[in-house]
């Protein structure tokens, strides 16, 4: 419990309400794992250890099995309780994380095995980078992000084609002298990927040409 109200604590840090939700899952997600890794262990009481289900792959136990055999469930809210979610995320982790000798090895493992994110995320004038990062994510104004969620009646842009992040950057007609003049000098192929992640071939300040040109043709547009 202590453990979970220091986790709590470090979310509320967070400035946005958004960015706290993630990182309270996050945290939590991890709290989660370390007790699954007690269940599975034998480090907590016994009705407790029993809850995790042998491997049925196994004719016989043995003492690092890799996975815990996913439970079934009919319904989407039983599915994604405690046990049977946190089951999926452990059977992701890495086998030397899931056979750790003692809980502190588990938890230095599973914070060291934190994805580090893009540092092309933060690259770029703060206004740029949310529109920028919100088409990445799929929760732009695009008509087809506003339909997907229910928010609108129609996905089709104003040229009468789904206003998709693809057509938004590569077809639109509307945005023809914005795109020839800032993504078509772009050292990257003219796909939606390398202008939403950066290009993996290239170098960083490649990369941040690339970024810096799509949002400028994200501001040229006016579209948001």
């Amino acid at each position: 419990m202590k453990e979970f109200w220091t986790l709590a604590t470090l979310c509320l840090s967070v400035t946005t309400p958004k960015c706290r939700m993630y990182a309270m899952v996050y945290a939590l997600n991890k709290v989660y794992l370390k007790h699954i890794f007690k269940m599975k262990t034998g480090r907590c009481p016994s009705y407790l250890t029993n809850l995790i289900p042998p491997n049925k792959d196994l004719t016989y136990e043995l003492r690092n099995i890799p996975d815990v055999q996913p439970l079934t469930s009919n319904t989407k809210s039983y599915a994604s309780t405690f046990l049977l979610s946190t089951i999926l995320q452990w059977n992701k982790l890495p086998s030397e994380i899931r056979n750790s000798e003692s809980v502190e090895a588990f938890k230095y493992r599973l914070n060291k095995n934190k994805k580090k994110a893009n540092p092309l995320f933060c690259f770029g004038l703060r206004r740029n980078q949310i529109l920028h990062s919100r088409i990445r994510m799929g929760c732009s104004s695009l008509r087809h992000d506003l339909h997907r969620k229910h928010i609108i009646d129609s996905p089709l842009c104003d040229c009468g084609t789904p206003e998709t992040a693809n057509h938004y950057f590569m077809q639109c007609p509307n945005y023809s002298i914005q795109r020839q003049k800032f993504l078509s000098p772009l050292p990257c192929p003219p796909i939606l990927n390398c202008y939403l992640y950066g290009d993996e071939h290239l170098s960083q300040e490649e990369n941040k040409h690339i970024f810096t040109n799509v949002q400028n043709y994200i501001d040229a547009t006016k579209r948001f």
